[in-house]
Parts: structure tokens; sequence; C-alpha cells
């Protein structure tokens, strides 16, 4: 899951125009809704676990909420795809098998 979550971060901030990047931080924070009270919650965690967030500005760290948020988002989205999709190729080969075993009968 990590893998897809720093994957997310890579090309939302390499890729994307500084256009899409405000875009879509835009989508987050209404499908988040956060109040202020929870916004500065998860702000103050960000802080703890990464203390050179500390010196990041306000704006820049409401930003990163939003961000991880996506990343978190498109990670879980990885994971259920790469789930379904193990469990897909495993009903298959499953299917195949009997396939197999019944002609041998």
């Amino acid at each position: 899951g990590t893998e897809f979550h720093e994957a997310f971060h890579a090309v939302f901030r390499l890729l994307l125009k500084d256009s899409d990047i405000q875009l879509y931080l835009n989508r987050a924070k209404k499908e988040l809704n956060l109040s202020k009270t929870q916004l500065a919650s998860k702000i103050q965690s960000l802080k703890e676990n990464v203390p050179s967030y500390n010196n990041l500005s306000d704006k820049k760290l409401e930003e990163l909420v939003y961000e991880e948020y996506m990343a978190d988002r498109f990670s879980d989205w990885q994971k259920s795809k790469t789930i379904k999709t193990n469990t897909a190729s495993f009903t298959q080969t499953i299917a195949v098998s009997d396939s197999q075993i019944s002609k041998l009968g």
C-alpha cells in the first residue's frame, strides 16, 4: 500500500500542472468538508509525524492534508483493485483446474 501512496505524491507533485494540482486540492477539500477544528487537528498530526513540517506555512500544511487524503484514497483504490484482480485470477485458476480434473474422470 505504501508504494501506491508514495507513487501518488510523485505523480501529483512532479507531473501535474499547478492549475491541475489546485483543482484536485479543491475537490478533496470539498469532499472532506473539514471543520476548522478538524483541519487544525490533522495539521497538528502532520507536524508531529514530520518535524520539518513545522517550518511550512498554514496554507502549505492545509494543502498537505488534502494531498495526503488523496494519496490514501488512491492507495486504497489500488489495493482493492489488486485484491479483486487476484481474486478473479484465483477463481479462474480454480475453474480451469476443475475443468481439467473432470476431463480426467
